[in-house]
C-alpha cells in the first residue's frame, strides 16, 4: 500500500474538520431550546433571536458558501488562468519546470486555510450553543476573544508561511 502524500493528508484534515464542524452544528441544534439567540452585541448580550432550526441552517449555509468554495478553489487552482493567480516570485514559480510544484504548494496552503476557517466556525458555534443553554443567553466574550485571537494568530502565521513557501530557492 502506498503511503499517503502530504497533500492527501491535508485534504483528509479538511474533510475531518468539516465533519467535526457539522457535528458541532448538529449537536448544538440537538441541545438547543426552540428559540435561540443568533446574534449578540459587543457586550455579549442577545440582540436577535430565531428558531434553533434557523440557526442550524445559518451555520450550514455559512459553511456551504464560505468554506466549500475555498476548498473548491484550492483543488481547481491549476485550471485558473495564470494571470488570475497571484503569488510571491510568480515568474520563478510559473516557469514550466516549477509550475506543478507551485500549484501543489498553493493547493495545500489554501486547503489548510479552509480547514482553519472550518474549525473557527465550529468553535464559534460551540460558544453560541453554550450561550443558548443559559436561561438568559449571554455570549462569553472572553472565550470568543480567545477564539478570534487564535484564528487571527493562525492567519498571521499562515501569511508568513505562504511567503516563505514561495521564496526563490538558493
Amino acid at each position: 500500500m502506498l503511503k499517503p502524500t502530504k497533500l492527501e493528508k491535508t485534504k483528509l484534515i479538511f474533510w475531518v474538520s468539516l465533519f467535526v464542524s457539522i457535528a458541532c452544528f448538529i449537536g448544538g441544534y440537538a441541545v438547543s431550546p426552540e428559540q435561540v439567540a443568533i446574534h449578540f452585541g459587543a457586550d455579549g448580550s442577545v440582540n436577535n433571536t430565531s428558531s434553533s432550526f434557523t440557526l442550524l441552517l445559518i451555520w450550514l449555509a455559512v459553511t456551504l458558501f464560505a468554506v466549500l468554495p475555498l476548498y473548491l478553489i484550492a483543488i481547481s487552482i491549476k485550471k485558473f488562468p495564470e494571470d488570475s493567480v497571484n503569488l510571491p516570485n510568480k515568474a520563478f514559480w510559473f516557469a514550466e519546470e516549477n509550475k506543478a510544484e507551485a500549484f501543489r504548494r498553493l493547493e495545500a496552503c489554501l486547503i489548510n486555510f479552509a480547514s482553519a476557517t472550518t474549525l473557527f466556525l465550529a468553535a464559534v458555534s460551540i460558544l453560541v450553543s453554550l450561550a443558548n443553554q443559559d436561561s438568559v443567553p449571554q455570549l462569553n466574550m472572553t472565550f470568543l476573544s480567545s477564539v478570534v485571537g487564535v484564528f487571527l494568530g493562525y492567519l498571521i502565521v499562515w501569511t508568513f508561511q505562504l511567503f516563505k513557501m514561495f521564496k526563490v530557492p538558493v
